[in-house]
């Protein structure tokens, strides 16, 4: 699949949990939510790789590379952002998890010593402001009791950059891209579950529809398919364009509150929405703004053949 397919399935299944996540809400505790979710995930795609014979054997090291992955990306971001959605709404939440981008841009830079691409950190600048120009009326009407809340979206943004570029990082080790996402869905259950019976945490499950209908939503679509989808992405565009995604969703977010939770639209939305695309057309091109400039400058600097 192109990175142009990879990117809009992630936008529409990640811009759409949002809305699944808030059924999840309820009597069973957040860390078993959560474990279900990926347990399951990891599950089924691990049987997908069993029939398709693309289950190979792993090293100690690639095993400690997805296990930390799967701490970063499916255990510790999840649980703060289910548990920030009890604090603060999920338009909000998927505002402040637009962050991602510039973790990942800064986290690239410190860890891979990747060059700080000026057309992302641009379209990142107008997709952000575009975002924060539909939500603004909700931000402002928050009071300082939110502001656990918003920690904990920004800090599991941040844990989620971190898991990200570490994929980027592990990608000569050759680890299957579906093996390995089953793996660090597998690991993240697990510390996830381990940390719930270490703090006592009674295991419970909701047998309601509304419940089971949004795991396995969030199960197939959230973290089954746009997972695999997003980390392909990863490995083929990088984690900074990669990071864009978390950009563009709440857009989808925001339909979805529109259909489902009576969501008004007015003209600084539509403003927003517009900022958001251009600034998507932006962060996307494939222009290395700065390799230009650098070619530009050698070749002002290279001595003329008529001299």
């Amino acid at each position: 699949m192109k990175n142009s397919g990879l990117f809009l399935v992630c936008v529409l299944a990640w811009g759409t949990t949002w809305y699944a996540i808030t059924f999840q809400l309820g009597d069973v505790p957040i860390s078993w939510s959560v474990c279900y979710r990926f347990l399951l995930a990891a599950l089924v795609l691990g049987g997908i790789c069993k029939i398709t014979k693309r289950w190979f054997k792993l090293s100690w090291r690639q095993h400690s590379c997805l296990c930390f992955q799967g701490l970063c990306i499916c255990c510790v971001p999840y649980w703060l952002i289910y548990e920030s959605e009890k604090l603060i709404s999920s338009g909000l939440t998927a505002v402040l998890t637009t962050t991602i981008l510039y973790f990942n841009v800064l986290i690239r830079w410190l860890w891979l010593r990747a060059p700080l691409r000026v057309s992302v950190i641009a379209g990142g600048v107008v997709g952000t402001a575009g975002v924060l120009m539909i939500f603004v009326p909700e931000i402002l009407g928050r009071d300082n009791q939110s502001f656990l809340g918003i920690v904990m979206v920004l800090s599991g943004s941040f844990f989620i950059s971190v898991g990200g570029v570490a994929s980027e990082k592990n990608k000569p080790m050759g680890i299957d891209a579906w093996q390995g996402s089953s793996l660090m869905m597998l690991y993240g259950a697990l510390i996830i579950g381990s940390f719930a019976l270490l703090t006592d945490e009674p295991v419970a499950f909701d047998v309601s529809f509304s419940y089971v209908a949004s795991l396995l939503y969030l199960v197939l679509v959230g973290s089954l398919i746009a997972m695999t989808c997003y980390l392909m992405l990863i490995r083929s565009a990088g984690a900074d364009r990669a990071g864009y995604v978390d950009v563009a969703y709440p857009v989808v977010a925001l339909g979805v509150s529109t259909l489902f939770e009576g969501y008004c639209w007015d003209c600084q939305s539509v403003i927003g929405v517009i900022a958001i695309l251009v600034g998507n057309m932006i962060a996307l091109c494939s222009i290395d703004y700065s390799a230009w400039v650098d070619k530009w400058v050698l070749r002002r600097k290279t001595p003329s053949k008529h001299h």
